[in-house]
This record gives C-alpha cells, structure tokens and sequence, in this order.
C-alpha cells in the first residue's frame, strides 16, 4: 500500500498536534518535527526521516497523520507516496 501524507505548503499551516511533519529540506535530507512533545530532530536522510514520522505514528498513540513540508525547490518523488491536502 502506498502512504499518503499531508501537504504542508507552508508551516505555518500545520497546527494540528496529531500530526507529526517530514520537512524535507532537499531530496537527500529532512527532519522530524512534532507539536507535542515540541521538538525538531537533528538533520537526517529522507528514508530515516520517514522511518522516525512512521515510528511516531506507531508508538504514540496521539499522532494521527504525517504530513510533509518542502523547502523551496524540493520537487516530490512518487516513490515516496501520495500528497493530499491538509484541508
């Protein structure tokens, strides 16, 4: 099955505290951020990156969705999944 995640244009439009976000800050590196508890991973590749939101899905019980935020220029690769809106 593929995972589908949710489309962050912009942080600021993340709000939600059952999602946690893959901000991807190029297609080789990104970082894991949460609202609760608020925190920011360190810089990792994307796979980890990924493996840590999936983690966060699994293990606490709070998290409902992951979402993903692209810095500028970051093109999405299919492989990684499908991106739908937020709204």
């Amino acid at each position: 099955m593929v995972p589908t995640y949710l489309h962050y244009r912009n942080l600021d439009d993340w709000g939600d505290d059952d999602v946690v976000v893959v901000h991807l800050h190029d297609r080789e590196t990104g970082r894991v951020r949460s609202h609760f508890p608020n925190r920011v991973s360190e810089a990792q590749g994307i796979e980890d990156a990924f493996d840590e939101a999936h983690r966060f899905l699994t293990q606490d019980p709070h998290i409902k969705r992951i979402g993903v935020f692209m810095d500028e220029g970051v093109e999405w690769w299919s492989g990684w999944g499908v991106l739908v809106s937020p709204n």
